[in-house]
């Protein structure tokens, strides 16, 4: 799928829109393990995933990786105080397998908005999507159970159990591989 197309579905473009849109993007491939992003550096780019795997994380004061989002086919990923603040980042974006992402440049984004008028709502409801995804899984960590956290992460991102690794979803559900494993064993029982 063309960024074009993911657009397509949120609001109206031309033939001509679409065409600057996918010309202002860049399609890059990332090998499993390489970093678009590390800490430290300014996020350049937002990344639209075309095809495989990403994880978006940071290290806590222990040294342990704290796992924010994936990304698979379809979705966006990065540091987006980053990208717009053009302040140091404090997360890594990692591929988890072998993978091919569209990037856009904060100017050229800026300069797609001024454009084509109609990407500025088109990029509402994508945040709208982000802030409410966020808000859930903010409540997911505070409101629910291991238990409940793995259930509902095998509902939303089903997917995503074939290309991350167990320890990465542990992270992300806030317990311990240990943890993941008894449930897991758990569910299996059932």
């Amino acid at each position: 799928m063309m960024v074009s197309e993911y657009f397509s579905k949120l609001v109206e473009l031309s033939t001509e829109e679409k065409n600057l849109i996918d010309n202002s993007f860049e399609l890059k491939s990332f090998s499993k393990g390489d970093f678009p992003l590390r800490s430290g550096e300014v996020c350049e780019s937002e990344f639209f995933v075309k095809k495989g795997c990403l994880k978006n994380y940071y290290i806590d004061f222990q040294g342990n990786e704290i796992i924010l989002s994936f990304a698979i086919e379809h979705w966006w990923i990065g540091d987006f105080e980053s990208f717009n603040r053009r302040t140091p980042s404090k997360m890594f974006v990692e591929a988890l397998e072998d993978s091919e992402v569209y990037t856009i440049s904060y100017n050229k984004k800026q300069q797609l908005l001024k454009d084509i008028p109609q990407l500025e709502r088109a990029y509402r409801i994508l945040l709208e999507r982000h802030l409410q995804n966020y808000q859930e899984r903010i409540y997911s960590v505070l409101a629910l159970s291991a238990q409940e956290r793995y259930e509902r992460f095998l509902e939303k991102y089903a997917k995503l159990v074939q290309c991350v690794p167990q320890y990465s979803i542990a992270s992300f559900l806030g317990v311990t591989p240990e943890t993941l494993s008894r449930i897991r064993a758990k569910q299996t029982k059932k």
